[in-house]
């Protein structure tokens, strides 16, 4: 087994985690403070993702290689500009686990709302 195989599994497990307690807290708030509960999920969801964005640069720095660097710069230059971006892809990773939960948090309330009740009513049934 290599090296990388138990940090994915950790990484996984914490990211269904992550997801059943996001879901778990949305489904209990937002039967006593529906507006409230969007709200926060919406401002939280909104502002992971700016700030993932932001931090890692827009992904600029993702798959740049040496030669697409301009050949002014030295190769000490190019070398930095590179494993910076790898550095802020690793450091951000953390945020991947709650942008990614608070997304499935709204397919979930987007398949409740306008799925479920499509099918519900193909088949003769009510919600």
């Amino acid at each position: 087994m290599s090296e990388k195989q138990p940090r994915n599994i950790k990484k996984a497990l914490l990211l269904v985690g992550a997801t059943l307690l996001f879901l778990a807290t949305y489904i209990i708030c937002v039967q006593t403070f529906p507006e409230l509960t969007l709200t926060v999920y919406t401002l939280a969801l909104a502002g992971f993702s700016i700030a993932y964005v932001v931090y890692n640069r827009g992904f600029s720095r993702k798959n740049v290689k040496m030669e697409d660097l301009p050949m002014s710069w030295s190769t000490a230059e190019k070398h930095e500009f590179i494993e910076d971006g790898r550095r802020r892809l690793e450091r951000s990773s953390w945020m991947l686990l709650v942008i990614i939960p608070l997304v499935i948090v709204y397919a979930y309330e987007a398949i409740s709302l306008f799925l479920l009740p499509q099918i519900a009513s193909a088949i003769g049934m009510e919600i």
